[in-house]
């Protein structure tokens, strides 16, 4: 048994000798067996034993066309290959049958070889022992005979042009159930046969190689030499080897072309030398390598320079050393490392030592376009300003001052003392530099003076003069102009800005010091009643003149009614300030002490004064607004009025005193003898006489003269004169009828002083004489008319006689008066108090007591004088004399305290309370004392000073303090803006505001900080009082971004597009979305925009679409299923053809199967970009109707297939899928629906694999491919 290297076949075929040569030898025509499965009977599916598969053991309904010879015939020799071998000590006998009506009959022949010497593979001769004659028609087959179930033997053979013949047998694998009968597997094995058959005495044919041994590449054709040989029609030459599909080239003359499919080392390659009636066969070893293939990169020049690089890595497949070339072979070297290459097309060429395999491939070392910088017109700048210069371009820039770097980017500022030149300099992403230059230059500033500083009162205007420039601008709201006219408040510093010809910008500064204005006070307002002084005296100045009253710091006035004075205060600086003051004058009382009325001499009349509150009469009268008089002469009554006010006035009013008619008249007693009687001295006659009381003893008066008529003698009548004027008055004299005068009369006991005069009293018989019976010794006198004693002593006695006139009863008396000692009357209690204190007042010495001031009697007073008066206390003894004493009560006013004038302070603001006009002060509100107080008043209130003078005497005063609440200043809500972006910051709640960082005064204010920054704004309200607020600006970096680079795109093909940025959210414009996916119609530039926080950057990237390429194929057409491969056309050349049975630039029929296939050529230009073309080849079994039918009725979708295969075909028996080398694989089969099944293939090896179909009618067989 020869053993012949070939190359594993994926179907079946007959080796057929045909009618080649002039030799006498039949034709062995073709035979092929319908796709049945062999039912096999028995347990369990096993063949037991020595079971053998032939027409015996088989309920096969159609076994096969047989062999057929024209005369008797030699069958000598069986040529095949095995495709399954296994052994576990089985065997294989060759049958040849006799034909039986078209079935195996009797077994003719036989040869048994162990499977232990079959190999997998081989192309294998099996020459029978003895040979087999046959003649006309004849079956050949095969038995296993196993010794354990795992014995397996299979066939695969190859095509030879003529046609195909098929058979299946068992293989000794696992049995599978299927409706009681036992299936091989899920695809059928086939088997082919070649038999050699003698039919002629020529010589064998001889085949031979020149050379022993070949290499080759995997995929490369390779040429083989043979040596020519006598009987031979044909060469056939045949690659074959483990894991490998059988390869053939059929008559291609002793130097044969094979192109391996399978690498490895040892595969044989067989050459049959095919001589029509017999054969011989050689082989040889081939050592297949892998193709070469490398990775070639590519580095494109960049900045103009030959600096390109061609980097080969990665060789595999070959043998032995690799060498590089990029001349297309011309000079190769040993690294694929190719440096300082300039730019253009490459021919790289990869080899390995001595076995020809080799690597090609075409690159192109591209020319990075060198990116150019562009900068800005130059520019100029005033000394110490700044300039923005800047430059575009694509790749970071830098730029330097001479050779130091100052920045980098796409613009900077500088600001450069003198004319400057700036390098810009462009590196892009290769690295390549570019440069350019922008000039600043630079003007010196003009020197701007804004004149000397300067002092000024509050409120004066200063004028402001700018020199130096062409233009001015003041700050602090003045505006434009070189001069402008001042009166700030508080010292301020006024900078101008002025500007010259060239734009250039100084500044200078003036302070206008502002000088306080003297607190000039012009003292409390004081009110006085009309006709009043007061003394008003101004603080808080160096000097000080009053309008309407020259100068000096105090005067004394005396409005008459409520006048301010304005006083004009000027201190060292010579700033003046006024204040005023006012003097209420308040209206003096009308007081009215009612009308002049006369009254009659002793009588009382009732005055009384209107118009006060209180009031006060002279005379002795006191207080009160009515008193009743009796003057006994005409009096003028003034009372002093005082009302709410304490303001006083007079009103007077006069008691005329009438005289009282004199009633006097004389009625001498008259003796009772005397022949008449009559009043004598009448002084004011024409009244009227009568008796009071009337006598009742019959006695009678003339009324006219008064002359007693029947008068009784011893009788006393009473006489009584009235008078008929305006106040008439009455007088009674009485006039006894006597026999004598009676010379009685009485002096009173009294109380007098030394030098004091006294009278008598009681004379009954007026007009006597009075004279001392003794003559005193103490000098006192007595008128002898009137009785008067005068220059009386105390403690003297005096005797006193008095002698009635002369007349007809002349008599006289003597009557002793005695002078008593007046008592001692002591008042103490006076002493020194304060005003508005009280003091009790004691008089002693007496029994009673009359005060006078109003105070009554008593011993005791209390008194609470507001001026030091003297109270005359008068003391009577027990004599009813009286004497008197006085205590005076000096009274001390009360201090003036001033608690200061009323304060308005803003909440948490100090207070300043200062109390003055006394030597000690007490303030309530838990102060304590002293004069002077700091502290914070948290709500308005009055603080009340008790101040204490050197007398102790105390006094009160209040100041109110009006604490004024802060204003609620709002800088309102932070902001965020980007680098370069301007925002307006605004301030509520407060009047006038001023804030830091420069901005000043304003409520609202334009800012574009360069970092964040918290801006304080301080806010005042009407009442001075300040509060602040702060508003931060966040400014936010603007984002770097980074669209990529350009990119081109084939028509059709997607791309993603992804930016880079250094912070922020990143968007597209024309629709697409970062990092997505998306197809591109058109070159486009695409925008890419970072936003950060609201601050936007942009970059562009562009994509420009190639257009496909114009792909054809071939028409379509129709083939039979054992026809040639098709050679496959496709325009433009060197693209893929893909597709069931499709490989390299041939389409197989007997791969794809029967069926209409879709052929796609697809073709790749220069540019990468793809297109495709379509053939649709229909494969036709070129068998009868009805297989046609069927077998075109069966689906295998999808193929080649990467997830599963579904197979649609109705009445489905049984489905077996196996490898190409036969081993059966465990698949899941799922029905779909009625008549598609699903075949789970996710899990398979890449590979062809063979898909065995069963229904009711037909078993047929398809090569499924797993991608």
């Amino acid at each position: 048994m020869n053993k012949i290297l070939t190359l594993l076949l994926v179907s079946i075929g007959i080796f057929i000798y045909q009618n080649v040569s002039a030799q006498s030898c039949d034709t062995l025509r073709n035979y092929s067996l319908s796709d049945n499965f062999y039912e096999i009977s028995g347990d369990y599916g096993a063949l037991l034993g020595h079971d053998k598969i032939d027409a015996g053991a088989t309920n096969v309904t159609q076994w096969a066309e047989p062999y057929s010879v024209g005369a008797s015939t030699e069958v000598r020799r069986l040529v095949f290959v095995p495709w399954v071998v296994h052994d576990e000590g089985g065997s294989v006998t060759f049958n040849v049958y006799q034909d039986n009506a078209g079935v195996p009959g009797a077994v003719l022949g036989s040869e048994t070889v162990a499977l232990a010497d079959i190999d997998e593979y081989f192309f294998t001769e099996i020459d029978f022992t003895t040979p087999v004659t046959v003649n006309g028609s004849f079956f050949v087959g095969y038995e296993l005979e196993y010794n354990t179930p795992q014995d397996t033997f299979a066939i695969l053979g190859t095509f030879k042009p003529g046609g195909i013949n098929y058979t299946q047998m068992f293989s000794g694998g696992v049995w599978e159930n299927v409706d009681d009968n036992y299936v091989i597997g899920a695809d059928p094995l086939i088997s082919a046969w070649r038999l050699d058959v003698l039919c002629s005495n020529a010589p064998d044919p001889v085949a031979d190689f020149t050379a022993d041994g070949y290499t080759a590449c995997l995929g490369s054709e390779f040429i083989m030499d043979g040596s020519p040989s006598q009987n031979v029609d044909q060469y056939l030459w045949y690659l074959t080897g483990p894991s490998a599909t059988p390869t053939y080239d059929t008559d291609q003359g002793i130097n044969g072309t094979l192109t391996p499919t399978v690498a490895g080392n040892g595969q044989e390659i067989t050459l049959i030398a095919d001589g029509g009636c017999k054969t011989n066969g050689v082989y040889t070893t081939v050592d297949v390598f892998n193709p070469v293939s490398a990775t070639v990169g590519t580095e494109n020049t960049t900045c103009g320079l030959d600096n390109g690089e061609i980097n080969v890595t990665s060789p595999t497949g070959g043998s032995g050393t690799y060498s590089y070339s990029i001349d297309n072979g011309s000079t190769f070297q040993s690294n694929g490392n190719y440096t300082g290459l300039a730019s253009g097309s490459y021919d790289v060429v990869v080899n390995t030592g001595g076995n020809g395999c080799s690597y090609t491939e075409t690159v192109t070392v591209g020319a990075t376009p060198q990116e150019t910088i562009t900068v800005g017109t130059d520019q100029t700048i005033c000394a110490g300003g700044t300039a923005t210069v800047t430059a575009s371009g694509t790749g970071t820039i830098e730029w330097f001052d001479g050779g130091t770097s100052v920045g980098n980017g796409t613009s900077i500022n500088v600001s450069p003392s003198t004319t400057t030149t700036y390098d810009a300099v462009l590196t892009d992403a290769n690295g390549c530099e570019d440069i350019d230059q922008v000039i600043v230059n630079v003007n010196a500033l003009p020197s701007i003076d804004a004149g000397t500083d300067d002092d000024i009162c509050n409120g004066d205007s200063f004028t402001l003069t700018a020199t130096g420039g062409d233009t001015y601008n003041w700050d602090n709201g003045l505006g434009a102009g070189a001069s402008h006219v001042v009166s700030p408040t508080s010292t301020t510093t006024y900078e101008v800005t002025g500007t010259d010809a060239n734009g250039c910008i100084n500044t200078d500064q003036i302070e206008i010091t502002v000088n306080a204005l003297p607190s000039v006070d012009a003292g409390t307002n004081q009110t006085t009643c009309a006709g009043s002084a007061a003394t008003i005296t101004a603080t808080g100045a160096s000097s000080y003149n009053w309008n309407t009253l020259g100068a000096g710091a105090s005067q004394v006035v005396s409005p008459t009614t409520t006048t301010v004075y304005e006083v004009t205060g000027t201190d060292a600086n010579g700033c003046e300030n006024t204040d005023q003051v006012t003097i209420n004058v308040n209206a003096l009382p009308t007081v009215d002490a009612g009308t002049d009325v006369s009254i009659c001499d002793g009588s009382s009349t009732t005055i009384v004064a209107t118009g006060a509150d209180s009031y006060f009469w002279d005379n002795g009268l006191g207080a009160g607004a009515s008193q009743t008089v009796t003057p006994t002469a005409t009096t003028t009554y003034e009372v002093t009025g005082t009302d709410a006010n304490n303001c006083e006035n007079t009103a007077t009013v006069q008691v005329t005193i009438n005289p009282i008619d004199d009633p006097s008249f004389t009625f001498n007693d008259y003796c009772e003898v005397a022949p008449s009687n009559g009043p004598t001295n009448i002084a004011t006659p024409g009244g009227n006489f009568i008796f009071n009381p009337a006598p009742s003893d019959g006695a009678s008066i003339d009324a006219s003269t008064g002359e007693i008529s029947n008068g009784v003698t011893g009788a006393t009548y009473t006489v009584e004169y009235t008078t008929n004027g305006t106040c008439p008055s009455s007088s009674t004299e009485t006039v006894t009828v006597q026999t004598n005068d009676d010379p009685s009369f009485d002096y009173d006991d009294i109380c007098l002083g030394n030098g004091l005069a006294i009278e008598p009293s009681n004379v009954s018989t007026t007009g006597g004489t009075f004279a001392f019976v003794t003559t005193p010794t103490d000098g006192a006198t007595i008128d002898g008319n009137t009785g008067v004693i005068s220059g009386a002593t105390q403690g003297s006695t005096y005797d006193v006689e008095y002698t009635t006139p002369s007349g007809v009863c002349q008599a006289s008396s003597i009557v002793t008066v005695e002078v008593f000692n007046a008592p001692t009357i002591v008042a103490t209690g006076g002493q020194t108090i304060c005003e508005q204190d009280a003091v009790t007042l004691n008089a002693t010495g007496g029994d009673s007591y009359s005060w006078d001031n109003g105070l009554g009697n008593g011993d005791t007073q209390v008194v609470s004088p507001t001026t030091t008066t003297t109270y005359i206390v008068t003391g009577t003894d027990a004599n009813g004399c009286t004497n008197t004493d006085n205590a005076t009560v000096t009274v001390n006013p009360l201090p003036t305290v001033d608690a200061g004038v009323d304060q308005e302070v803003c909440e948490g603001e100090t207070v300043n309370i200062s109390a003055s006009g006394a030597t000690s002060y007490n303030w309530d509100n838990g102060l304590g004392a002293g004069a002077t107080h700091s502290f914070t008043a948290a709500a308005t209130n009055t603080y009340i000073v008790t101040g204490t003078d050197g007398n102790n005497c105390v006094n009160t005063d209040e100041v109110i303090i009006t604490v004024n609440p802060l204003p609620t200043v709002d800088a309102g809500a932070d902001q965020a803006i980007c680098n370069g972006d301007q925002t307006t910051i605004s301030a509520t709640g407060g009047n006038t505001y001023d804030w830091n960082n420069g901005l000043g005064a304003g409520a609202a204010h334009n800012v574009s900080p360069t970092a964040t920054t918290t801006y304080v704004v301080v806010g005042a309200d009407l009442n001075g009082c300040e509060n602040s607020d702060e508003v931060v600006v966040t400014v936010n970096a603007i984002p770097t971004i980074n669209a990529g680079v350009d990119q081109e795109v084939c028509e059709g093909e997607s791309v993603t597009l992804t930016a880079t940025a250094s912070n922020g959210t990143i968007s597209w414009d024309n629709g697409i979305t970062d990092g997505v996916a998306f197809t591109a119609t058109t070159t486009t530039t695409y925008t890419a925009t970072a936003d950060d926080n609201g601050c936007t950057a942009t970059d562009d990237v562009i994509v420009t679409v190639n257009p496909s390429p114009i792909v054809t194929t071939g028409a379509d057409q129709t083939a039979c299923e054992n026809h040639d491969p098709i050679q496959l056309v496709g325009s433009p050349s060197g693209g893929t053809f893909a597709g069931p049975g499709v490989s390299g630039t041939e389409f197989d029929p007997g791969t794809s199967g029967v069926g209409t296939h879709t052929i796609t050529y697809t073709y790749q230009d220069g540019n990468g970009c793809e297109n495709s073309a379509v053939q649709v080849i229909t494969v036709d079994g070129c068998a009868s109707l009805d297989e046609n039918n069927i077998n075109n009725n069966i689906i295998v979708k999808p193929n080649p297939a990467t997830d599963y295969v579904d197979i649609v075909v109705d009445n489905l028996k049984s489905i077996q899928l196996m490898t190409s080398e036969g081993r059966i694989i465990d698949v899941s089969l799922n029905m779909i629906n009625n008549n598609t099944s699903r075949i789970d293939v996710s899990t398979l090896s890449k590979g062809t694999y063979i898909l065995q179909i069963q229904t009711d009618k037909v078993s047929t067989i398809r090569k499924v491919i797993i991608q």
